[in-house]
């Protein structure tokens, strides 16, 4: 093997060193960026696409060959709600809310996260989209029964559930809140027509359940997809005290299909009910379901 020349040396160091100072600004500049509000923005988008697709390969809906696509805030005019629709399964959990085995996958989204706030505005009570959230469920029965209709008949009660569990259990107590209420009371109900189908059920309903604005103590997984909640200086107006009650305004579409048994729903939950019929304008029209 020949020896290295005084050139290849000198050459070798001029490399090391440049790659040094390269690697020196890199971490500089993430320094930086960790301490400016695009940080969150950026790791929530990161973390919540990838774990969304992890979460989708073993949802029911796969399982009983449906595909549900829906926009997400990339695909409207306004700035309202976050990039793109998420996917999660809790099937454990629902089942021990309900007290027989059941399965349970969940899609939502919720307010625009602002990458200059750096937090979403699912938090921001000066927001229509403060603890809002709009997407998709699918529910089905450890046995061959229609969850959500009895002979036939809607069966409120077990409708109500799903949201209760989905607010209360996957979304209020993951950011910190534990004492919650949750009240569910049927404005309306009548036939509807989604997807060329004319069977689907539409229910109108006041719902009455904690707000997500409170001070931040200490760290919850959950502040990895929303951002941590604003500083009271950040608000124009902030709740007397944390997880204060809000009164909001549901609208949930629901069917069962007895051929794959499960229920599905699709649903948008607010405060102003503007921001639902936006909801069915923007949103739902542009929804695809695909049975195969």
């Amino acid at each position: 093997m020949g020896k290295t020349s005084k050139k290849d040396r000198r050459h070798f160091r001029t490399v090391i060193k440049r790659g040094s100072i390269i690697v020196s600004i890199i971490i500089i500049l993430f320094v930086i960026l960790i301490q400016t509000p695009v940080y969150p923005w950026a790791k929530s988008i990161v973390v919540m696409s990838v774990y969304s697709r992890y979460e989708s390969g073993y949802s029911l809906l796969k399982d009983k060959n449906i595909q549900i696509k829906i926009p997400g805030g990339l695909q409207t005019k306004e700035k309202d709600w976050y990039p793109f629709v998420m996917t999660f399964n809790d099937d454990r959990g629902f089942s021990g809310f309900m007290g027989e085995p059941m399965r349970m996958t969940v899609l939502y989204n919720f307010g625009h996260f602002s990458p200059l706030k750096g937090y979403a505005s699912y938090y921001d009570i000066d927001s229509p989209y403060y603890n809002s959230f709009y997407g998709a469920y699918g529910v089905s029965k450890g046995s061959e029964e229609a969850f959500g209709f009895i002979d036939g008949e809607v069966d409120h009660e077990a409708i109500s559930k799903v949201p209760e569990f989905d607010m209360v259990r996957l979304v209020l107590e993951s950011i910190g809140s534990y004492d919650n209420i949750f009240e569910y009371e049927v404005i309306s109900e009548e036939k509807a027509e989604l997807f060329n189908e004319d069977d689907w059920l539409v229910i109108d309903a006041k719902i009455t359940v904690n707000g997500s604005m409170h001070t931040y103590k200490k760290d919850h997984r959950a502040y990895i997809q929303y951002g941590k909640p604003p500083k009271a200086s950040s608000v124009e107006e902030r709740p007397a005290e944390d997880f204060a009650v809000v009164d909001m305004v549901g609208r949930i579409y629901a069917k069962h299909y007895e051929e794959k048994n499960i229920t599905l729903f699709f649903y948008c939950i607010t405060r102003d009910e503007a921001v639902i019929e936006a909801w069915n304008i923007d949103i739902m029209n542009q929804t695809k379901l695909i049975m195969h």
